[in-house]
Protein backbone atom coordinates (compact mmCIF):
# COMPACT_ATOMS: atom_id res chain seq x y z
CA UNK A 1 0.00 0.00 0.00
CA UNK A 2 2.30 2.70 -1.41
CA UNK A 3 5.27 2.80 0.90
CA UNK A 4 3.41 0.61 3.89
CA UNK A 5 3.76 -3.40 3.55
CA UNK A 6 1.28 -5.63 5.65
CA UNK A 7 1.86 -9.37 6.24
CA UNK A 8 -0.40 -12.12 7.88
CA UNK A 9 0.94 -15.66 8.71
CA UNK A 10 -1.07 -18.47 9.77
CA UNK A 11 0.44 -21.97 9.48
CA UNK A 12 -0.51 -25.27 9.80
CA UNK A 13 2.21 -27.07 11.42
CA UNK A 14 3.98 -30.56 11.65
CA UNK A 15 5.93 -31.11 14.30
CA UNK A 16 8.07 -34.31 16.27
CA UNK A 17 9.89 -33.15 19.42
CA UNK A 18 9.85 -32.64 23.01
CA UNK A 19 8.43 -29.53 23.34
CA UNK A 20 6.57 -26.21 22.03
CA UNK A 21 7.29 -24.46 18.99
CA UNK A 22 9.82 -21.19 19.65
CA UNK A 23 10.65 -19.28 16.14
CA UNK A 24 11.41 -22.70 14.31
CA UNK A 25 12.66 -24.07 16.66
CA UNK A 26 11.51 -26.40 19.48
CA UNK A 27 12.03 -25.82 22.76
CA UNK A 28 10.76 -28.22 25.93
CA UNK A 29 11.02 -28.18 29.74
CA UNK A 30 13.40 -30.71 31.11
CA UNK A 31 12.27 -34.34 30.82
CA UNK A 32 10.15 -34.16 27.83
CA UNK A 33 9.24 -36.83 25.48
CA UNK A 34 9.70 -36.59 22.04
CA UNK A 35 5.90 -37.06 20.41
CA UNK A 36 4.14 -35.98 17.10
CA UNK A 37 1.19 -33.51 16.73
CA UNK A 38 -0.05 -31.17 13.89
CA UNK A 39 -2.27 -27.98 14.38
CA UNK A 40 -2.84 -24.51 13.58
CA UNK A 41 0.38 -22.50 14.41
CA UNK A 42 0.80 -18.57 15.82
CA UNK A 43 -0.56 -15.81 13.80
CA UNK A 44 2.11 -13.63 13.01
CA UNK A 45 0.90 -9.88 11.73
CA UNK A 46 3.60 -7.90 10.35
CA UNK A 47 3.95 -4.14 8.73
CA UNK A 48 6.85 -2.29 7.74
CA UNK A 49 7.57 1.27 6.33
CA UNK A 50 9.83 2.37 3.38
CA UNK A 51 11.84 4.79 4.33
CA UNK A 52 13.45 5.71 1.15
CA UNK A 53 14.32 5.28 -2.08
CA UNK A 54 17.47 3.77 -3.31
CA UNK A 55 19.54 6.98 -4.55
CA UNK A 56 23.36 6.49 -5.46
CA UNK A 57 25.41 4.22 -3.17
CA UNK A 58 22.66 4.99 -0.75
CA UNK A 59 20.45 1.83 0.01
CA UNK A 60 16.63 1.90 0.33
CA UNK A 61 15.73 1.74 4.21
CA UNK A 62 12.46 -0.06 5.48
CA UNK A 63 11.54 -0.14 9.66
CA UNK A 64 9.02 -2.84 10.81
CA UNK A 65 7.59 -4.31 13.31
CA UNK A 66 5.82 -7.79 14.23
CA UNK A 67 3.42 -9.20 16.69
CA UNK A 68 2.97 -12.82 17.06
CA UNK A 69 0.04 -13.57 18.52
CA UNK A 70 -0.69 -17.31 20.58
CA UNK A 71 -3.29 -18.61 18.02
CA UNK A 72 -1.90 -22.44 18.61
CA UNK A 73 -2.55 -25.06 21.15
CA UNK A 74 -0.04 -25.80 23.81
CA UNK A 75 1.61 -28.53 22.61
CA UNK A 76 2.58 -26.48 19.37
CA UNK A 77 2.88 -23.14 20.69
CA UNK A 78 4.25 -21.38 23.79
CA UNK A 79 0.73 -19.77 24.29
CA UNK A 80 2.76 -16.53 24.88
CA UNK A 81 2.65 -13.36 22.77
CA UNK A 82 6.33 -12.12 20.78
CA UNK A 83 7.28 -8.97 19.84
CA UNK A 84 10.20 -8.04 16.76
CA UNK A 85 11.35 -4.48 15.63
CA UNK A 86 13.62 -4.45 12.41
CA UNK A 87 15.88 -2.52 9.77
CA UNK A 88 16.20 -3.87 6.41
CA UNK A 89 17.99 -2.59 3.78
CA UNK A 90 17.87 -2.97 -0.37
CA UNK A 91 21.03 -2.13 -3.01
CA UNK A 92 20.35 -3.28 -6.35
CA UNK A 93 23.60 -4.23 -8.33
CA UNK A 94 22.09 -3.98 -11.64
CA UNK A 95 18.22 -3.87 -12.67
CA UNK A 96 18.22 -7.53 -12.43
CA UNK A 97 19.82 -8.10 -9.48
CA UNK A 98 19.65 -6.68 -5.98
CA UNK A 99 21.18 -7.86 -2.16
CA UNK A 100 19.18 -7.29 0.74
CA UNK A 101 19.33 -7.26 4.70
CA UNK A 102 17.94 -6.75 8.05
CA UNK A 103 18.78 -6.97 11.64
CA UNK A 104 16.30 -6.58 14.32
CA UNK A 105 15.61 -7.57 18.01
CA UNK A 106 12.53 -10.16 18.89
CA UNK A 107 10.96 -10.03 22.72
CA UNK A 108 9.61 -13.43 23.61
CA UNK A 109 7.27 -14.29 25.89
CA UNK A 110 8.04 -16.88 28.16
CA UNK A 111 5.50 -20.02 29.32
CA UNK A 112 5.49 -21.03 32.98
CA UNK A 113 7.77 -24.19 32.49
CA UNK A 114 10.65 -22.67 31.71
CA UNK A 115 12.37 -18.91 30.58
CA UNK A 116 13.08 -17.32 27.02
CA UNK A 117 15.66 -15.30 25.96
CA UNK A 118 15.46 -12.35 23.62
CA UNK A 119 17.58 -11.48 21.32
CA UNK A 120 18.92 -10.05 17.99
CA UNK A 121 18.29 -11.37 14.58
CA UNK A 122 19.85 -11.12 11.10
CA UNK A 123 19.63 -12.10 8.09
CA UNK A 124 21.04 -11.23 4.53
CA UNK A 125 20.36 -12.27 0.95
CA UNK A 126 20.20 -12.09 -3.09
CA UNK A 127 17.58 -11.51 -5.65
CA UNK A 128 17.56 -12.00 -9.32
CA UNK A 129 14.22 -10.74 -11.56
CA UNK A 130 15.28 -11.85 -15.08
CA UNK A 131 11.63 -10.14 -16.17
CA UNK A 132 9.22 -7.81 -13.92
CA UNK A 133 6.21 -10.91 -12.79
CA UNK A 134 9.16 -13.16 -11.53
CA UNK A 135 12.40 -13.44 -8.89
CA UNK A 136 14.53 -15.81 -7.58
CA UNK A 137 16.39 -15.92 -4.76
CA UNK A 138 18.18 -17.07 -1.36
CA UNK A 139 18.25 -15.54 2.01
CA UNK A 140 19.91 -16.96 5.10
CA UNK A 141 18.98 -16.40 8.96
CA UNK A 142 20.64 -16.18 12.06
CA UNK A 143 19.00 -15.40 15.78
CA UNK A 144 20.65 -15.72 18.89
CA UNK A 145 19.25 -18.69 20.94
CA UNK A 146 16.20 -19.03 22.47
CA UNK A 147 16.78 -20.85 25.62
CA UNK A 148 19.67 -21.53 27.44
CA UNK A 149 21.73 -24.90 26.43
CA UNK A 150 20.81 -23.91 22.99
CA UNK A 151 22.91 -23.06 19.45
CA UNK A 152 21.69 -20.18 17.89
CA UNK A 153 19.13 -20.42 14.77
CA UNK A 154 20.50 -20.68 11.40
CA UNK A 155 18.51 -21.29 8.15
CA UNK A 156 19.16 -21.07 4.70
CA UNK A 157 15.87 -20.57 2.30
CA UNK A 158 15.59 -20.10 -1.68
CA UNK A 159 12.67 -18.98 -3.10
CA UNK A 160 10.76 -18.29 -5.71
CA UNK A 161 8.39 -15.40 -6.94
CA UNK A 162 5.67 -14.73 -9.73
CA UNK A 163 3.30 -12.74 -10.03
CA UNK A 164 0.21 -13.62 -11.74
CA UNK A 165 -1.54 -10.84 -12.45
CA UNK A 166 -1.55 -6.98 -11.97
CA UNK A 167 -2.77 -7.58 -8.83
CA UNK A 168 -1.90 -11.06 -7.51
CA UNK A 169 1.08 -13.26 -7.03
CA UNK A 170 2.84 -16.17 -5.19
CA UNK A 171 6.01 -17.19 -3.61
CA UNK A 172 7.12 -20.62 -3.03
CA UNK A 173 9.97 -21.15 -0.54
CA UNK A 174 11.87 -23.53 1.33
CA UNK A 175 14.09 -24.10 4.46
CA UNK A 176 17.20 -25.91 5.51
CA UNK A 177 18.73 -25.71 8.97
CA UNK A 178 22.09 -25.29 9.22
CA UNK A 179 22.78 -26.55 12.69
CA UNK A 180 20.92 -28.71 14.85
CA UNK A 181 18.95 -25.81 16.65
CA UNK A 182 16.93 -25.40 13.36
CA UNK A 183 14.37 -27.06 11.57
CA UNK A 184 15.64 -30.07 9.42
CA UNK A 185 13.67 -28.33 6.80
CA UNK A 186 10.63 -27.07 5.52
CA UNK A 187 8.79 -25.60 2.55
CA UNK A 188 5.56 -23.24 2.40
CA UNK A 189 3.02 -21.06 0.15
CA UNK A 190 2.73 -17.62 0.39
CA UNK A 191 0.02 -15.52 -1.26
CA UNK A 192 0.08 -11.84 -2.18
CA UNK A 193 -1.92 -9.04 -3.07
CA UNK A 194 -0.61 -6.04 -5.17
CA UNK A 195 -2.01 -2.17 -5.04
Amino acid sequence: LGRLRLQASLPYVFLKGPGQLVGGVIVSAPGGATVKRDGIGDLSLTAAYLLNSEHGALPAFEIGGAVKLPTAKTTIGTGETDFSATLSAYKSLSPQVMLFGSVGYSWLGSPSTYQLKNGITASGGLNFRPEESQNYGVSVAYREPVAAGLKGQAVVSPYMTYKVTRTWGFTLYGIAGLNNASPNWGAGLRISLFQ
